[in-house]
């Protein structure tokens, strides 16, 4: 039997909006100055280390991964992804931490984890799997990012296992360590010293004996108040996405098929004019969030699937192969071959 719980994504994230806080960047901050590194990639992002401590501040994904990218300029030590995910614990992620915690097993937290994971500046998909006899897995696949592929994409996954890592000791009272690691790379060093296996997915393999032991910290009644708090920031994080966010939800559910502003208005409740001006108080327009979420598909169909470029250019409705090809070069500067052959 198979059991897959995917994330659950009340609106489709956008890159550029400065919607999070700052969760995915004061850990590093924290490891770098502990080991008297300096804190110079925060500029990258137009950041200071005051913008990262306050809990007022909001970033976009976009700042996150430039903020990365600029570390990884810098050549850092091989294990900095892996120990800056270690700094990450339930206390990191406030209510969504918490009711993690207060879970009644590791099962439960896990379903919780991947079903809320939106609160967590995601940088990556997760899920978790439970297949036959094979050992459950929480799999992680990074967010298909225009930049997100070499140096960049191996980060994420470390990040994302330290960070699991570091859960799992919190969760567990560190009596539960993963019983290995599955990677689509050869990282270049094995993250927290686990066995690494080659795969087609980035996972990490649990013993299924201590899923459904109770949880030392769980307690029912304080997990059902917790839950109805975070389903209360869901609702917070839709409505800092704004109109845009609705826009896309329409487009993810049309599968990026012709939509314009008379129908996504009549959706939306208001007229054409209002949504008109409610997205470009917001900077976009719909043709430019079409293009932006078919990009994301895009890169997600050439990273993840062996779909030919006529294939993907008619999933995402294009005319043809020709004006896909177009599309992508001009929204990335690379062809659909050209980046499918850059290494993850």
């Amino acid at each position: 039997m198979k059991e897959t719980i995917a994330a659950r994504v009340p609106i489709p994230p956008g890159y550029s909006e400065r919607i999070y806080p700052t969760t995915k960047l004061e850990p590093l901050v924290l490891l770098l100055k502990e080991r008297g590194l300096p804190l110079t990639a925060l500029a990258a992002a137009g950041l200071t280390e005051a913008d990262v401590m306050s809990p007022s501040t909001r970033v976009s994904i976009d700042q996150v991964l430039r903020v990365y990218e600029r570390l990884l300029e810098q050549a850092p030590e091989p294990d900095l992804a892996f120990q800056t995910g270690l700094h990450f614990h339930v206390t990191t992620y406030g209510m969504y931490g918490f009711a993690m915690l207060s879970s009644q097993s590791l099962r439960r937290a896990l379903r919780f984890a991947v079903d809320y994971h939106q609160l967590a500046t995601p940088l990556a998909e997760c899920s978790f799997i439970e297949e036959g006899d094979d050992a459950p897995a929480w799999a992680t696949r990074p967010i298909p990012h225009p930049e997100m592929f070499g140096p960049l994409y191996e980060f994420v996954v470390e990040l994302y296992i330290g960070i699991f890592c570091s859960l799992l000791g919190d969760l567990t009272g560190g009596a539960m360590r993963p019983a290995f690691v599955s990677l689509t790379y050869a990282p270049r060093s094995a993250p927290g010293g686990l066995p690494v296996r080659r795969s087609t997915q980035n996972s990490l393999h649990l013993d299924r004996d201590l899923l459904d032991r109770p949880a030392r910290m769980g307690s029912p009644s304080v997990n059902r108040m917790l839950i109805e708090i975070c389903n209360s920031e869901l609702e917070q994080l839709k409505k800092r996405a704004g109109v845009a966010g609705q826009v896309r939800s329409l487009l993810m559910e049309t599968a990026c098929r012709p939509l314009d502003v008379r129908s996504a208005a009549a959706q939306l409740n208001m007229s054409e004019r209002s949504l008109r001006r409610r997205l470009a108080e917001e900077g976009v327009s719909i043709t430019e969030l079409k293009d932006e979420l078919r990009l994301q598909l895009a890169i997600e169909l050439l990273r993840d699937t062996r779909l030919t470029t006529e294939d993907i250019a008619e999933s995402l409705a294009f005319s043809d192969a020709a004006s896909f090809r177009k599309a992508f070069r001009r929204w990335t500067g690379a062809s659909p071959q050209d980046y499918r052959d850059r290494p993850l």
